[in-house]
């Protein structure tokens, strides 16, 4: 956060009572420029402005700023009752399940809900990246075999997946939708960035699951289902088998703790 923030009589005396306080320059620049923010912050009191304040700039540097002012520069102590800073929901570290995406899917609607749901089918069934699905063209979908190509995958390198068949009739419905609006002809599936889908998924989830977690749990599932770590390694496009091998020591370790579970 860098304020340019023109300093009046008032900030110049808060810069020096900083400086006294050993602040660093950085901080002190920033503060001085969230005090601009809760000088123009309303309210019939000091207490007011302090949730007004916080409920606007809900943050830990904003926060930190406003105890530094209030408590300690302005000297009112006694307001003590602080609006506690809105924690990011954690996100989890292991992979996704299938039967959890398609809870998800299940439950997810919104102003896109077909496309997001195929989205979400069509990322866990392919195992494709945010990248590689913002490419995709329905010409590299093939609906009698089930046969989705990713012809520009990471590396630029192609390779072939697969749509199960829940996963097919959902982007079924979808493109159903979509040829009612246009010509599909050389057009992408989901036409958007992969910052966009990134941005899907990280809704569908409640913000809980990285779409990496996605195809993690596609390659756990294949491993669960008998696949060898070699047609893991095609199936992803990984370059190195190092890189599946890492999805194989998380299965292998779920698979300990559920034995755990049963045998403790």
């Amino acid at each position: 956060m860098n304020y340019q923030t023109p300093v009046t009589e008032h900030s110049q005396t808060y810069k020096q009572y900083m400086q006294s306080q050993g602040k660093l320059p950085k901080t002190i620049q920033s503060y001085l420029g969230l005090l601009k923010l809760y000088n123009h912050t309303p309210g019939q009191n000091t207490q007011q402005k302090i949730n007004n304040y916080v409920e606007a700039h809900n943050y830990p540097l904003a926060l930190s700023f406003l105890k530094d002012y209030v408590m300690h520069y302005q000297k009112n102590r006694e307001y003590l009752d602080w609006p506690r800073i809105r924690k990011k929901p954690v996100e989890r570290k292991s992979p996704v399940k299938k039967k959890e995406i398609q809870l998800m899917i299940e439950q997810w609607t919104s102003r896109n809900t077909h496309r997001d749901r195929a989205i979400m089918a069509v990322f866990f069934s392919t195992g494709a990246r945010c990248e590689e699905l913002s490419l995709l063209k329905w010409e590299d979908v093939n609906f009698e075999t089930r046969i989705v190509d990713i012809r520009k995958g990471k590396g630029a390198k192609a390779r072939i997946t697969i749509l199960d068949i829940g996963t097919m009739d959902i982007l079924l419905d979808y493109k159903r939708l979509q040829a009612e609006i246009e010509d599909l002809t050389d057009k992408r599936v989901f036409a958007l960035t992969p910052r966009r889908i990134h941005g899907i998924i990280k809704q569908m989830s409640n913000n809980r699951i990285h779409p990496h977690l996605i195809r993690s749990g596609t390659a756990t599932h294949m491993l669960e289902k008998g696949f060898t770590i070699l047609e893991v390694k095609e199936y992803l496009g990984h370059e190195d088998i190092k890189t599946t091998q890492k999805y194989v020591k998380v299965l292998d370790k779920h698979k300990l703790l559920e034995r755990m579970k049963i045998n403790f």
